[in-house]
């Protein structure tokens, strides 16, 4: 499912935002 994959790519892209927002903070 076209869609399907689209939604799991954005759960992707905002967890690894989260992980770089946290990286950022740290340093």
């Amino acid at each position: 499912n076209h869609l399907k994959v689209k939604s799991d790519f954005h759960t992707v892209a905002a967890g690894f935002r989260t992980v770089i927002a946290g990286f950022m903070q740290r340093s």
